[in-house]
């Protein structure tokens, strides 16, 4: 019975002839799926696109009538493969956000009225992988306005149905057409002024619109101004039509008069008709119609509309080879196509096939590196990878010669090469290609070597202190099998080792166009190695110009510099311009101004070297990139090629000055990137973890914080103090992604079993509708501090900057975060150190996570209240007191740090100031004092200021003391070694 069943199940979904069952009849392949999402009444442009696209794809039309259907997005976006979003508005804002669409190809066609709104703004550009122009010069407009990536837009113009618009031969008449709406982009006082022109030249014409007024001000002045004109008889308002094509069959000429149009379809489908089009020279029109269809001046189209030449096939011809609905529907497909088959290359990649390609053909350093560009160039990347490497596994380990190493994907064994030589002894690699297996295996007779994919956990067998890879895991086109990768690690990593990646990895959550190369954003990264136990403890940049900067967004407008540098090198290594000795000096140059750059912005471009632990390892060392670049033998390696470049022809070069005149651009002024803020921030944080997991957030309120806007960028950070009782909790640094929606916490934060009741809190605050002024917005919950800014509220605006506050922007604090990393360089765990005046409390509190135990002194009682709330920190002795009088022994502290006193204090105090601060420090102790430098304030007046003072000046009174003194300057939000007359502050280092 059951046999029975099964058969007639099986016959009736195949093909039958007869009685004869047709064999090689196969079940119906799935269809991709496509969901069109738009608003209600915006749909007139998709029926056509539709029905043609239901042919070959599962389809289904969503309409969201109000925004309680939005949830309609989240359960069709489930379902689709693919979704389009028609108008650049409300639904794709909504849609780009979710994060379903980082699964989906997300389509958006933007017709024109969106361009001038503010909604492009609030789309995730990322989630998007086409934007459809109608028109080129609306394309132009967005592309500019809002930085969108020219690569993922498309023009596809809308096309007419020609077989709905009946054609006939017409001949010159006097019925002029007008049809749509009414409003003030369609220049209505244009198109009447010119009905009257025409009408003056012959009282025969007549008038005839097909529209509807949008504002009842203009159907006052038609009202008007056609008796006015004595138009009465011979204007006629219609209204909307039902059947446009019939309404349009006795008509001459179809007028357009507006200040902007993508393509005006009314007008298309007119001239499709055969009636003759009387445009005006609207912004974009002459990329959309030819020039004997438009005119400037009013008395041009009463020419156009009263000469004699008309030729309707001409017009209807015009429609048929650049604007038919066969023309758009064949591009659109195409488009589609071109969608679905970049992303099943992306799936499908065959990273196996693709190296064993490579290696076969070129098993050298070419194969593995950049094709084209030699082996010199080439060379010099790994050498500045290699640099890298070896300065962090100095740090990280004693001696790695006794070390247990993995290294996954060697490839042609540069790295293999490097443990070598660093006398490694037990060494572990597995590569997916049997050549590089075969040729590492006889090179390396000592070290083992294992053909297989690093994605499968039978090829690890053993644990190891160090998991290496440089530039494998990018190869990783399927997700999941760059879990598995990830879970291996974990698993096969020691407790107390690292791993070491280097990957393109982004801040900005850019995309990679190739498809045999993921680069991924950093938060994702970070969650995948927190699911599987891993933590990233540092990320440091490798390359800035030298690889291809797909992070330059980074720094705004001047990240063309660095695209522009890239390009010329590639140039003047993939040609024959230079002799191989000359490509090696200018090499050789380029790699050290790659690490000076490295060093002066401490980010980069392009690939980074990522540092990763077990969770529960205590991170013992810290891997600052400033440590592992020796700046100065990279200047004194500058002086000494330039000398070279000089006695050589190579100076003289145009293409090597073009080069270097955007470093010169690079280097100029600074950078800053949101990374940098961003980590440097977070460094300063002095809360670990266990203080948010230890705070009661269940009877927590805010009582002052503000969201700020971050220039240029689609982030705002949101900053705010909790009370609870007697405990203060300051969270500060908490970005969110205005594209992706979501909310980048601190790491302190991000690891605590509390981390979703502070974004509960962060979402509130998001919540709130404050007025921004200067991209900040303030908000004070709390009424004694509301009442204490009411009673000081000039001291708030220039001396009391609480942190989470308004009265501390970010890039304030950031100046403030500079000074005080600075000082912590001169700390270590068995000092003893005294911060005075100490204000709110952060430095001391920064400082105690550093040392043994710091004294903190202020003179203002709420301060040190305030601070005592806020950091309950074992280590710190919170202090009221005078720093004109220190209630401490001689010969106490080995380090004092006094930053701000001098400009507040008589001359008389600034004497007892430093006299006591030369006391209490020990001998080789220092004493680091900060004070404005006069010379960049001259137009700064602080009425809380006493005395400002010039560098002279400054350095007259601590010379009077402090025989060892060393100065430096903060500018451009960091701190430099020696005197520079544009310092916004100077610090004296004084030494006992």
């Amino acid at each position: 019975m059951q046999e029975n069943q099964t058969a007639k199940a099986l016959q009736s979904t195949l093909n039958i002839k007869g009685d004869k069952l047709i064999e090689n009849a196969k079940p119906e392949e799935k269809r991709n799926r496509i969901a069109f999402f738009v608003r209600r009444g915006g749909e007139a442009f998709l029926d056509d696109i539709i029905n043609d696209l239901a042919k070959e794809y599962e389809t289904n039309k969503i309409i969201i009538k109000t925004n309680e259907d939005l949830g309609l997005i989240d359960k069709w976006m489930d379902w689709a493969d693919i979704c389009w979003f028609e108008w650049c508005e409300g639904l794709i804002i909504y849609g780009s956000k979710l994060a379903l669409a980082k699964e989906r190809k997300i389509i958006c066609r933007l017709h024109s009225y969106e361009a001038f709104s503010n909604y492009p703004s609030q789309v995730n550009w990322n989630s998007v992988d086409k934007l459809i122009f109608v028109a080129e010069h609306i394309q132009k407009f967005v592309i500019e306005k809002y930085k969108i990536n020219k690569e993922k837009t498309i023009i596809i113009p809308n096309g007419v149905n020609i077989n709905k618009w009946v054609f006939k031969e017409r001949n010159h008449g006097f019925k002029v057409a007008y049809v749509g709406y009414i409003n003030y982009k369609k220049g209505p006082m244009l198109l009447l002024h010119t009905f009257k022109a025409i009408y003056d030249r012959d009282n025969r014409y007549k008038f005839y619109i097909a529209g509807q007024f949008q504002d009842l001000r203009d159907s006052l002045y038609f009202q008007q101004m056609t008796k006015e004109f004595g138009l009465e008889n011979n204007f006629f308002f219609e209204g909307w039509q039902q059947d446009l094509d019939k309404w349009l069959e006795d008509k001459n000429y179809i007028v357009c008069t507006s200040v902007l149009e993508s393509q005006n379809m009314s007008v298309m489908q007119a001239i499709a008709k055969g009636i003759k089009p009387i445009l005006h020279n609207f912004a974009g029109a002459k990329g959309i119609y030819p020039k004997k269809y438009l005119w400037n001046t009013i008395d041009e189209a009463v020419k156009m509309i009263t000469e004699k030449s008309y030729d309707a096939r001409e017009y209807r011809k015009y429609i048929e080879d650049n604007y038919s609905l066969i023309k758009q529907l064949k591009a659109i497909k195409t488009m589609i196509n071109e969608l679905i088959t970049k992303d099943k290359m992306i799936k499908e990649f065959n990273y196996q096939e693709y190296w064993n390609q490579r290696l076969h053909s070129r098993f050298n350093i070419e194969g593995v590196g950049y094709l084209g560009l030699g082996e010199i160039y080439n060379k010099i990347l790994y050498q500045n990878r290699i640099d890298m490497l070896d300065g962090v596994i100095n740090k990280a380990f004693d001696n790695i010669s006794n070390k247990k190493v993995l290294e996954l994907g060697p490839g042609i064994g540069i790295f293999t090469d490097y443990f070598h030589n660093k006398s490694v002894k037990e060494y572990y690699a597995i590569d997916i290609v049997e050549k590089a297996v075969c040729e590492l295996s006889n090179k390396y007779k000592n070290y083992h070597f294992k053909q297989g994919d690093i994605s499968d956990g039978h090829n690890y067998e053993e644990k190891y202190d160090l998991i290496f890879a440089a530039a494998v895991l990018l190869h990783i086109t399927n997700e999941d099998n760059y879990k598995k990768t990830i879970i291996n690690i974990s698993k096969h990593l020691k407790d107390n080792g690292i791993c070491i990646l280097l990957e393109p990895i982004s801040v900005i959550n850019t995309k990679s166009e190739a498809p045999h190369v993921i680069i991924r954003d950093k938060e994702y990264v970070k969650k995948v190695l927190e699911d599987n136990n891993l933590e990233l403890i540092e990320m440091l940049p490798v390359a800035y110009f030298m690889n291809y900067p797909f992070d330059r967004g980074v720094i705004g407008s001047k990240g063309s510099y660095a695209l522009e540098a890239f390009n010329l090198i590639r140039y003047v290594f993939s040609n024959n311009i230079f002799s191989n000795d000359e490509k090696q000096l200018i090499g050789e140059y380029l790699l050290y101004k790659e690490k000076q750059l490295l060093y002066q912005s401490n980010f980069g471009l392009s690939e980074k070297l990522l540092i990763i632990q077990k969770k529960e390892k205590e991170q013992n060392t810290s891997f600052n990139l400033k440590e592992i670049l020796d700046i100065d033998n990279i200047k004194d390696t500058i002086r000494v090629i330039n000398e070279n470049l000089n006695q050589s022809n190579i100076a003289r070069h145009n293409l090597f000055n073009k080069i270097n005149e955007h470093l010169y651009l690079l280097e100029k002024d600074g950078n800053l990137s949101l990374d940098y803020i961003q980590k440097k921030m977070n460094e300063f944080i002095p809360y670990n973890h266990c203080d948010f997991d230890n705070y009661n957030f269940n009877t927590a309120q805010v009582i002052i914080g503000k969201r700020e806007k971050i220039v240029d960028s689609n982030y705002e950070v949101i900053e705010f103090i909790l009370k609870n009782q007697n405990s203060k909790l300051i969270c500060t640094n908490i970005w969110y992604d205005l594209l992706n929606n979501r909310f980048i916490l601190p790491d302190q934060m991000r690891r605590s079993k509390n981390s979703e009741q502070i974004i509960d809190f962060a979402k509130k605050i998001l919540s709130y509708d404050p007025k921004f002024t200067n991209n900040i917005a303030g908000f004070i919950f709390d009424q004694d501090i509301i009442e204490d800014v009411r009673k000081n509220s000039l001291a708030y605006v220039w001396e009391r900057g609480i942190p989470a506050s308004q009265y501390m922007p970010l890039l304030g604090y950031l100046r403030i975060v500079e000074r005080y990393t600075f000082a912590a360089g001169f700390m270590n765990k068995s000092h003893k150190v005294l911060e005075a005046p100490c204000g709110f409390g952060y430095g001391a509190a920064y400082f105690s996570k550093i040392c043994k135990h710091v004294d903190a002194l202020d003179i203002a009682e709420d301060n040190i209240a305030f601070a005592k709330e806020a950091y309950r920190h074992e280590n710190i002795n919170w202090v009221n007191g005078n720093v004109t009088t220190l209630p401490y022994s001689d010969n106490e502290f080995d380090i004092y740090v006094s930053y701000e006193v001098f400009e507040h204090l008589p001359i008389d105090l600034v004497i007892k100031h430093i006299e006591e601060g030369y006391r209490v420090i020990k001998k080789s102790g220092k004493f680091i004092i900060s004070t404005p430098n006069k010379e960049t304030r001259k137009h700064i007046n602080n009425p809380f200021h006493v005395k400002e003072y010039e560098f002279n000046e400054f350095n007259e009174i601590i010379k009077k003391y402090f025989n060892n003194v060393k100065y430096y300057s903060v500018s451009n939000f960091q701190v430099e070694e020696g005197m520079k007359e544009t310092a916004y502050t100077m610090i004296a280092v004084c030494e006992k």
